[in-house]
């Protein structure tokens, strides 16, 4: 068997945005996957954060000793996923149209943040 992608995933449990996406995310049987919550392991993105990535601007994700965030960590994963029902290739459809990076994830960033205040959590971690 070919020897599985590691990857690691951090996201803001939280956040019901980040959490739907991180449960759609079904790369366990083409990755070995870890997907962290950011609010209970800051300790783990005090590295990234030196490297410049904060977790406030967007999900994430270290593969192949690659890291990326934001619109470009969600298109990696995209590239990861199999295409096998709808959900999935519409979803891949969306993220590939310019008008998810430019429109799109920006609103899905300022909205995680109106749903975190609606709920009176946190909105930095």
């Amino acid at each position: 068997m070919k020897n599985k992608k590691q990857i690691r995933v951090y996201y803001d449990k939280e956040c019901p945005f980040c959490e739907k996406y991180s449960k759609y995310i079904e790369l366990k049987k083409l990755c070995d996957i870890e997907l962290i919550d950011a609010r209970t392991n800051k300790s783990l993105l005090n590295n990234l954060k030196e490297e410049g990535f904060d977790i406030n601007d967007g999900v994430i994700l270290e593969l192949d000793s690659q890291i990326s965030q934001g619109f470009e960590a969600v298109q990696k994963i995209d590239s990861l996923l199999e295409k096998n029902n709808f959900k999935s290739k519409f979803f891949s459809f969306l993220i590939n149209l310019n008008i998810f990076e430019k429109i799109i994830y920006p609103s899905l960033k300022f909205l995680r943040k109106i749903v975190l205040k609606l709920l009176r959590k946190d909105m930095k971690i």
